[in-house]
């Protein structure tokens, strides 16, 4: 048998210690349904589950696995050249809505009259801007350099 390591979130943690007070009779299922905000059928459900694969089937099943409504990298790649040269220099909203109209956009359907795909994926390269950095502390506290006229 393989022995994997995972580890469960803290409402996971309380399903586990719930539906095992449930299996081992100190707790009836429609109070541990109420406790979890479930229904009796899934706390029974869950129940089965804890019996048959332990505690690791209670941590949720698409834990490790990309979104299926995640857009391709071919895509990805795509947007970020024509933000790097057609449209470089412009922002993400100005940016998404003049690819749409240009119809230059590899977005699909809708996504291209959204600017929040191409958001994240053009803001995480750029560096942050210097001009918000604070002045540089004095050696000694309480002094200030004082400019005559």
């Amino acid at each position: 048998m393989r022995l994997e390591t995972f580890t469960l979130s803290q409402k996971e943690l309380q399903r586990v210690s719930v539906i095992s007070a449930c299996i081992k009779g100190d707790m009836a299922c429609a109070s541990a349904a109420a406790l979890l905000c479930l229904s009796v059928r899934q706390s029974k459900r869950l129940k089965k589950r804890l019996r048959e694969a332990g505690e690791a089937a209670l941590a949720h099943a698409n834990r490790g696995r990309p979104s299926h409504r995640r857009l391709p990298e071919r895509t990805r790649l795509a947007v970020l050249r024509l933000a790097r040269t057609k449209y470089a220099g412009f922002n993400d909203t100005i940016f998404a809505k003049n690819s749409v109209k240009s119809k230059a956009s590899p977005l699909p359907g809708n996504a291209s009259s959204s600017s929040s795909p191409g958001r994240s994926w053009l803001a995480a390269p750029t560096p942050r801007s210097a001009h918000r950095q604070r002045r540089v502390r004095s050696p000694r506290e309480g002094e200030l350099l004082q400019l005559g006229r």
